[in-house]
């Protein structure tokens, strides 16, 4: 086991792959197993020696190539498209839910997207709604709104980045 940190989007929190079976370096684009299917990821942190973090790692895939790459972009585009759809939807249907994230696997065959809510929420409904809309398999991910805000960025009042995005 090579245990190698990468962030999946920046800014993120650093997680740990298995690396053993490539050749990376820092600033390498790679493809892991996210949370959504493959996803990109960049390297930010070596194989360590004194890693104490889980024994069982999920590994990178491989080095992204030029079509990887590309279709990370397109999906970035899709993913702002995808995020107005629901956001609209979720206004339409009167939920009292803050939609703030929306990300795509990399084959872009399935969709995930975060939000959070005082309460809980059944979100059942827009499922239907946002799927006949982008015409992907969808995913609602309830999260706090620490986390929200992580995903969102923003600055503090101290001037630097919210704490829970880096």
């Amino acid at each position: 086991m090579s245990p190698v940190g990468v962030q999946i989007r920046r800014p993120s929190k650093v997680e740990y792959y298995d690396g053993a079976e490539h050749q990376v370096k820092k600033g390498d684009v790679v493809v892991v197993e996210g949370e959504t299917g493959h996803t990109l990821a960049t390297v930010v942190a070596l194989p360590e020696k004194n890693y104490r973090g889980p024994k069982r790692l999920k590994r990178i895939l491989r080095l992204a190539n030029d079509q990887d790459l590309l279709q990370g972009e397109r999906n970035r585009t899709r993913e702002l498209d995808a995020l107005r759809i629901c956001k609209r939807t979720v206004r339409e249907m009167k939920l009292d839910m803050k939609v703030v994230k929306a990300k795509f696997s990399l084959g872009g065959g399935k969709s995930s997207f975060y939000f959070y809510s005082d309460e809980k929420i059944d979100y059942r409904p827009i499922v239907e709604k946002v799927r006949n809309q982008i015409g992907l398999k969808v995913d609602f991910i309830q999260v706090g709104v620490r986390d929200a805000a992580g995903m969102t960025g923003g600055i503090g009042i101290c001037g630097r980045e919210y704490c829970c995005s880096t």
